[in-house]
């Protein structure tokens, strides 16, 4: 029997037999008024886990057509407006999504529909013109992103503090070579480069340190830095007390100069 199975035309054959056949499950011999009195009976109730992970396997891989694509965005509409996913059925949302990405053609039509939106005057005039901004904002700093560095602020010290740090970042610990590494100012202060108040920072620690939470950041980069200053330095990293600490030229020319 399990070689007769194998045959494609035999199984071609039941197959095709067994959608004839009369089927009570099946609802293809069902009319309308047949299928509201059965849809009415099960509403309400709630499907086993073993039946809903049966429906899904059937379904997968399955097109929908347009009328059912209607239906089904019909059914939805509105459907969440005043009751909002639980923390549960959010997380479960996002679990499904994680590793999937748009095909190239709903990319196009993304980019369309974006484009169209910010071609509308009326969209730019409620949606980004009217967002607060300059002293209007919240995370307004006095205009400190207009200020420029000071001439000492060259690519030789933002390194210098790079590899002091060894390449990492202070907060998170992602390495240089997988995250760009910024040089934050613990002070916030462009003008003060000192190697102190210089700590390595990726992207995103970085936005959010500016974003919030100043005086924890605070205390705890003055806390980092003392830590630092008592360790010794790795291998092939100057350490900060060098850095910190005047050489002998330096000493020499403020004897002169004195």
């Amino acid at each position: 029997m399990l070689s007769l199975w194998q045959n494609p035309e035999f199984r071609a054959r039941m197959v095709a037999k067994r959608k004839t056949q009369h089927n009570p499950r099946r609802g293809s011999h069902l009319s309308e008024e047949q299928r509201a009195v059965l849809r009415e009976a099960h509403t309400g109730e709630r499907m086993s886990d073993a039946a809903r992970a049966k429906m899904s396997i059937s379904h997968t891989g399955k097109p929908l057509s347009t009328a059912t694509r209607e239906k089904m965005s019909a059914i939805r509409k509105g459907k969440h407006v005043n009751q909002p996913h639980t923390a549960a059925a959010t997380e479960k949302r996002r679990l499904a999504q994680v590793g999937r990405h748009h095909r190239a053609e709903t990319l196009v039509k993304l980019g369309h529909i974006s484009t169209a939106r910010w071609n509308d005057p009326a969209y730019r005039e409620n949606n980004v013109m009217s967002r607060p901004r300059g002293n209007r904002h919240y995370n307004w700093q006095g205009g400190a992103s207009r200020r420029l560095y000071p001439s000492d602020w060259t690519k030789a010290l933002r390194q210098s503090i790079r590899r002091r740090d060894c390449f990492a970042c202070q907060v998170c610990g992602v390495h240089q070579s997988k995250a760009p590494l910024h040089v934050h100012h613990v002070d916030r202060d462009k003008t003060n480069g000192d190697p102190r108040n210089l700590v390595s920072l990726c992207c995103s620690c970085h936005a959010t340190i500016h974003l919030r939470y100043e005086k924890f950041w605070m205390e705890f980069f003055v806390e980092l830095s003392r830590r630092r200053m008592a360790l010794p330095a790795p291998e092939g990293v100057v350490s900060v007390q060098a850095r910190l600490s005047p050489s002998p030229d330096d000493n020499a020319e403020r004897s002169i100069s004195a």
